[in-house]
């Protein structure tokens, strides 16, 4: 959702990935290969099907609050490359997951296009409980200028999707996602219109996964973030937050480490 804290220092490698601290961010994101070859493939679709995390309130919050929340994510378009000639957005969709002081826990699934707000549909539009299977695919056409989602329960079969231009802000730039990154990602960064854009405090996820992560490129090429131009996101506030592993699924561990 909508963050861009970006990257403030490197923190030590995490086996042959860099790390790097955010804010916001946890999880790895996959940049096309732009040093090997003068015409790289372009993303044209990054997809991955996210195990529904169980939600706990932390023994440690920021902060006491009545709402502790977090975001899972696929996107495009999330990390940008040096000297980029143009305006891009980040095109992304997940679930909202959400713990009460009562114990009560929702998960809402919405999807964005920076710099346009977050949607977040109706609870009805995607059912789900902790466990199911959330297939996500988030692709584009046209050069990036049309952008698809599609969000399924795997274990219900149910199925949302849309298919929309890119936003263009008045007087601004076209933000389109011509597909030169890809992020499978946890997010403390929740926020919207509801809450003044005033972050919630982040839920204890436990672990979060994304089963068979993948890119499909111009090419024709579809492959994972194992082994190739991938950076790793630690989640760092006052705290450490998070350990991501990779490998042919994606793992985000939630932590509560004093720094």
């Amino acid at each position: 959702m909508k963050s861009f804290s970006w990257l403030f220092f490197a923190l030590p490698a995490a086996a042959q990935y860099p790390v790097l601290n955010d804010s916001a961010w946890a999880g790895p994101a996959m940049q096309r290969d732009s040093k090997s070859t003068s015409t790289p493939a372009n993303f044209t679709s990054a997809s991955g099907t996210l195990i529904v995390p169980s939600l706990s309130i932390p023994e440690r919050p920021k902060e006491v609050a009545d709402q502790y929340s977090v975001s899972f994510w696929v996107g495009m378009e999330g990390v940008p490359e040096n000297n980029a000639p143009f305006a891009r957005g980040l095109w992304q969709a997940g679930i909202q997951g959400n713990i009460y002081v009562n114990g009560t826990k929702t998960y809402i699934p919405w999807y964005e296009w920076i710099p346009e707000d977050p949607v977040r549909l109706p609870a009805s539009d995607l059912v789900m409980n902790e466990g199911d299977h959330i297939y996500i695919n988030v692709s584009t056409a046209d050069l990036g200028y049309t952008g698809t989602i599609v969000l399924t329960n795997l274990n219900t079969t149910q199925e949302w999707t849309i298919t929309r231009p890119s936003p263009v802000t008045p007087r601004g730039p076209t933000w389109h996602a011509p597909g030169w990154s890809a992020e499978w990602i946890a997010e403390a960064a929740t926020y919207g219109p509801e809450t003044m854009y005033r972050k919630y405090i982040l839920a204890d996820f436990g672990n979060a996964t994304f089963l068979d992560p993948k890119v499909c490129r111009t090419d024709n090429v579809c492959l994972g973030p194992e082994g190739q131009n991938t950076t790793i996101w630690d989640l760092v506030d006052d705290k450490l937050y998070s350990r991501t592993s990779v490998g042919k699924d994606v793992t985000i561990e939630y932590l509560e480490v004093d720094l």
